[in-house]
């Protein structure tokens, strides 16, 4: 008998999440607010809803309902403008606390669950507690527990479903579009508490108990169910606040004891649930307390323990201060006899929920039976054959302490009935040797002189069994000998029959990986190419037997070296009935080539639900793998089943080869963006400038790869540099042999496949470049490209994704390099391009023949060859000029004691050593030769030695020229005349070496 009890409207009741909270004091109505100054706002159609018999007042101190006079509504039809009931308001709870223990945590595209068991977590944290969760049309399902967050956005068709009872923290969180949030719950099993402004928008619909710190605006079409208690609250457009709660509810609850009545031996014990649950049977995981169960029955040999372990202790007749939790507990009653009654009373945490009490029985303990050896459930794998030990047990006293009955030998007639139990009902039935075990299946044992007998069991399925077994015919002689022996047994009139229980657990093997298919194979030509790195491809997974040969313990498995698809799978698996249990594919796979490669992250690998499965196959149909070779999927159940580990299992899937390559350069100019007038750098003709590349083979999604360097077939590269005469692709003359290159020592190994420093493959150039003068000037190279291409492919024929036309993006620029004799050019990827120019210095001289002499400057003039002659390189503000690397040379001096002086100045005016051009030219200043002794006359060359580095000042050979030869290798200087001297009257008949002061 089950005893309701009815608790009506007037009386609150109150729903408790753990024990620290009483919620329904924070939850009255549908609507309230805890703050003196809480103001409630409505506009539009917006509607507060709360099916009550009579209309409602809301408790905020402050209510604007704009001109929407029918705000309210006691049942959906009829409209009424609330009113203000200021007894409504609640008092201010503790401030809410967030913790960020975790990243970022987005749900895009997705199906994603935290929190197993009751215990909030997931494969990368033990709490759940992470910064901002953002969705889009993704789906996040919660387990009970507690989980923290600090912004939460809902984007798109996105689903938060809750299973269990679930409290959630958040700062903020913004509902848009058309989000489903807890659906198709109970507003009671989901409390969210938010500590800043919130916005729901949209068509979505919102299932829950919502606390606010601060103020949530409902809007457009947006349905929330449940209840809401904020400081300030704002509906518009369309928006509704439909009440429902258990808090301000008409309710019924039970407490139910399932079974309520059961038969088992004396050996064994039964388990009994007691929950708490509304008239629709519903369990109320709310709901907590403390439970009593007794013996009430004439008959009190019985016993109740908290554990299904054998050996766990049974204490006589009560049991007191038991915890529900989650709205139910669970116990298991042992004894000896027949018409065993008992009752439960509990009593509810809160005190608003009346106390409730039930009985149940009568429960049948026979004192003769059957046992399996070792006790508990027979674990077992589906199809592997299961070494029974049967043995009759006689129970001593009263019951709970069982001893083999010896005297229980020979030819034994039973009856075996098999009974499913999770799932319910299944189209497979276990087997004892070689007989099937429906219902009532008679079979005939041999017992031994020990009292038991041994089988075989065999089940090709998965989930939990119990096999009835009972004698067909009662001996009666025997059954007098044995009742004889039950050592004082108290039961005078029990039924002398002996039966008993085989409770069965079983396991699938293993999941075999099926149905392994890329979407693309891609390019590759070669037999063994399976698909490209980071390429989607689809797997199955299917639950199946073991058949004999295989492994006999729960190791590791090779599912290449058996047809695992093509075996019979275990249906009652993703039965939804069925225990619960996840699947999935590891997310890392294991390389199996090449040899000493890295291992590969999976993607699109996700939990799944044991009923999930979708034709008896658990569907991947996006996994892709980040790396090259071959790899081992992984199948496995998370954590365990019934207790027991489903062996694992490895699948060789490949080979995956490069999707392209990747070339990441970086070129600098010799005369950087910074010091170029038109701010975007040139180098001269002969100047070094740093270039690298580093190509890496890549996936679809653009990363590196790691094993690409281990093949044996790798693609070899060169570079080649071109000044172009075409357009797109870009084609031109080759000036490759003039592209120098000094490899910087400190990189390693250059011009071949290595690992990097992240283990990644790839091909590096690193150092020194320049292209080397003609021997004649040459017109401005506007631009130069440069370029490295394949010369050798791989066999999979991997090259750069090269660019259809210039305007566009997220490709490669192509460049040809011209082969000549007949050989096809070459295609390859701009990795650089500069204006390169051929230029010199220049030092203008100056004569001042008249006395007293002046000041006078050598002025100085970067060049360039602009096809016809030289220009000053108004966009070199770079090119040092410095007294450090100045010589002079003084041709004539009347005293050498007191020679003109040369100095540098800035735009201050201040002397200084060195200093750049501006706009390629600068000035040296000439300090005339003292004239206090007298005529001081002078002549001097002044040179800049370009080849020279002291003091900072870099060497810019680049800017000699052919003054004086053939080669440009010759510093640039100028003549500086103070004074005249015409020399000795003479008639000159020919032309005279050193006729002038210069000796030129």
């Amino acid at each position: 008998m089950i005893i309701r009890m009815f608790l009506a409207y007037a009386f609150i009741f109150s729903v408790v999440v753990g024990a620290e909270e009483n919620i329904c004091t924070l939850f009255p109505n549908v609507a309230q607010s805890f703050s003196s100054s809480g103001q409630l706002v409505m506009y539009g159609t917006s509607l507060i809803r709360q099916d009550l018999d009579a209309e409602f007042g809301l408790g905020f101190s402050i209510v604007d309902w704009q001109t929407h006079s029918n705000s309210c509504s006691n049942d959906g039809v009829n409209k009424f403008k609330c009113y203000q009931d200021l007894s409504n308001k609640v008092d201010k709870p503790e401030d809410i606390v967030l913790y960020h223990e975790n990243g970022d945590l987005d749900v895009y595209h997705r199906t994603l669950t935290l929190g197993v068991d009751g215990r909030c977590a997931s494969s990368n944290a033990e709490q759940c507690s992470y910064k901002d969760l953002t969705f889009e049309s993704g789906t996040l399902n919660l387990k009970s527990g507690t989980y923290w967050f600090n912004n939460i956005s809902f984007n798109g068709v996105s689903k938060l479903n809750i299973d269990g009872s679930v409290k959630m923290y958040a700062n903020s969180i913004n509902l848009n579009e058309d989000s489903l949030i807890n659906n198709s719950g109970s507003p009671d099993d989901f409390i969210l508490k938010v500590k800043g402004n919130s916005s729901f928008t949209g068509s979505s619909k919102f299932n829950a108990l919502i606390y606010g710190e601060g103020g949530i605006t409902l809007s457009n079409n947006v349905v929330v169910q449940g209840a809401m208690t904020v400081k300030n609250l704002e509906l518009t457009g369309n928006a509704k606040l439909v009440g429902d709660s258990a808090c301000f509810s008409d309710v019924k609850y039970d407490l139910n004891i399932s079974p309520t009545t059961a038969s088992a031996s004396g050996c064994d014990r039964i388990p009994l649930t007691f929950s708490v649950q509304d008239a629709n049977g519903v369990t109320q995981t709310h709901i907590s307390g403390k439970l009593e169960v007794d013996v009430v029955s004439t008959n009190g040999h019985a016993c109740w323990a908290v554990s299904g372990e054998p050996n766990a202790r049974c204490m006589p007749k009560s049991l007191r201060n038991i915890s529900v939790i989650g709205g139910q507990s669970k116990l298991w009653l042992g004894g000896i006899g027949d018409d065993i009654h008992i009752k439960g009373n509990f009593t509810p945490d809160d005190s608003g929920i009346s106390k409730l009490d039930s009985v149940a029985g009568p429960y049948d303990f026979a004192p003769l039976g059957f046992r399996v050896r070792g006790g508990g459930p027979v674990k077992m794998v589906a199809g592997k054959p299961e070494t029974i030990i049967f043995e009759a047990v006689k129970a001593v006293g009263n019951g709970q302490i069982c001893k083999v009955d010896n005297k229980y030998e020979g030819l034994k007639p039973l009856v075996f009935s098999n009974h499913h139990v999770s799932p319910s009902v299944g189209t497979r039935n276990p087997y004892i040797d070689s007989s099937e075990i429906t219902t009532s299946t008679p079979l005939d044992l041999v017992f031994n002189s020990e009292g038991y007998t041994e089988f075989k069991l065999t089940y090709l399925d998965a989930g939990k069994l119990s096999i009835d077994v009972a004698e067909r015919v009662l001996d009666t002689a025997k059954a007098s000998d044995s009742q004889q022996e039950s050592e004082h047994t108290t039961v005078q009139n029990h039924q002398l029959k002996r039966d008993g229980q085989i409770l069965v657990d079983s396991r699938p093997y293993t999941f075999a990986i099926c149905d392994v298919k890329a979407q693309d194979k891609g390019k590759s030509n070669a037999g063994d190419a399976f698909t490209y790195a980071g390429a989607p491809f689809s797997a199955n997974l299917k639950p199946v037997i073991w058949q004999t040969g295989d492994k006999t313990d729960s190791s590791l498995i090779d599912l290449s070296a058996k047809d695992y698809c093509a075996r019979q799978s275990t249906p009652s698996f993703w039965h939804p009935d069925a225990p619960d249990a996840r699947v999935t594919i590891n997310n890392t796979a294991q390389v199996v080539t090449p040899t000493g490669g890295a291992s590969a992250s999976v993607s699109g690998a996700t939990n799944q639900n044991h009923t999930e499965a979708i034709n008896g196959r658990y569907e991947y149909p996006s996994l892709s793998l980040n790396n090259v070779g071959t790899f081992k999927l992984r199948s496995r159940v998370v954590d365990s089943y019934l207790g027991m580990t489903v062996n694992r299992a490895d699948l060789p899937v490949g080979r995956f080869y490069p999707s392209h390559f990747m070339v990441t350069p970086e070129f600098e100019s010799g005369v950087s963006r910074s010091h170029d007038s038109l701010h975007q750098g040139f180098t001269y003709l002969g100047q070094p400038f740093s270039g690298v590349y580093v190509i890496t083979a890549a996936t679809t999604f653009d990363t590196p790869v790691s094993n690409y360097h281990l093949r044996s077939d790798k693609a070899v590269f060169d570079g080649w540099v071109i000044d172009p005469v075409s357009g797109y692709p870009y084609a031109g003359t080759d000036l490759t042999t003039r592209w120098a290159f000094t490899p910087d020592p400190s990189v390693g190994q250059q011009g071949q496949w290595k690992a990097g420093e992240n283990g990644e493959s790839e091909w590096v150039i690193d150092g020194q470049m320049s292209i080397v003068k003609d021997a004649v000037p040459e017109s401005p190279f506007t631009p130069l490209r440069f370029a490295v291409g394949a010369i050798s492919f791989d066999q999979d024929n991997t090259d750069f994704v090269y660019c259809a036309d210039a305007s566009k993006s997220e490709c490669e620029m192509r460049v040809i390099k011209p082969q000549g004799s007949g050989n096809p050019s070459l295609s390859g990827v701009q990795i650089a391009t500069d204006d390169f120019y051929f230029g010199r210095m220049r030092i203008e001289g100056f004569s001042d023949t008249k006395t007293p002499f002046s000041e006078q400057t050598l002025p100085v003039a970067v060049e360039v060859f602009n096809g016809t002659h030289f220009v000053t390189n108004t966009r070199d503000n770079a090119t040092i000029v410095s007294t450090e690397i100045g010589k002079k040379d003084v041709l004539f001096s009347d005293n050498a004691a007191l020679q003109a002086k040369i100095e540098l100045r800035d735009d201050a005016k201040n002397v200084v050593a060195t200093k750049s051009v501006k706009e390629g030219r600068a000035d040296f200043h000439v300090i005339a030769p003292d004239q206090s002794s007298g005529l001081n006359r002078e002549q001097f060359r002044y040179w800049q030695q370009l080849d020279k580095a002291v003091n900072g000042v870099v060497p810019q050979t680049w800017l000699q020229h052919n003054w004086q030869g053939t080669q440009f290798d010759d510093d640039p200087s100028g003549i500086g005349i103070f004074g005249f001297y015409r020399g000795s009257d003479r008639v000159i008949y020919k032309g005279e070496k050193n006729i002038t002061l210069t000796e030129e």
